[in-house]
């Protein structure tokens, strides 16, 4: 005959408070939640069919064509500063020699004036 005793009854020892729980609990990190064993037991060989077999393997190929993907991406964006560090340069050196030639007139334009002032100082020299 089988005992009519309750298997399951909560006793006030059971009851844990909000604080308790929240101080004791462990973060689960994803890297956690991936290392159960039943998730491992899952992905054996010997327990998938064949229709899990070949999800697993279409997973494997969207990770695999992602990864070329963000690689592909990683060149193109390094190409790209390249060209920018290039253009950058060139502007730099472009803005170097406008600022030389920009001083090289101002002092040929204040010996220019100089020159000036001293034939309209000389051609004001006559006395009338």
């Amino acid at each position: 005959m089988k005992s009519e005793s309750l298997k399951h009854v909560r006793t006030m020892r059971d009851i844990v408070s909000v604080h308790k729980i929240y101080t004791t609990r462990k973060m689960r990190t994803h890297n956690s939640l991936s290392s159960d064993e039943s998730v491992e037991a899952l992905l054996s060989d010997e327990t998938l069919n064949r229709e899990d077999k070949l999800l697993v393997q279409k997973e494997k190929q969207k990770l695999r064509s992602f990864y070329e993907k963000v690689e592909r991406s990683q060149g193109r964006l390094l190409q790209l500063r390249g060209k920018i560090a290039h253009q950058i340069r060139r502007n730099k050196a472009l803005m170097k020699i406008r600022r030389e030639l920009q001083e090289e007139n101002r002092h040929c334009n204040s010996e220019s004036k100089k020159r000036e002032k001293k034939t309209l100082t000389a051609n004001n020299d006559f006395e009338y």
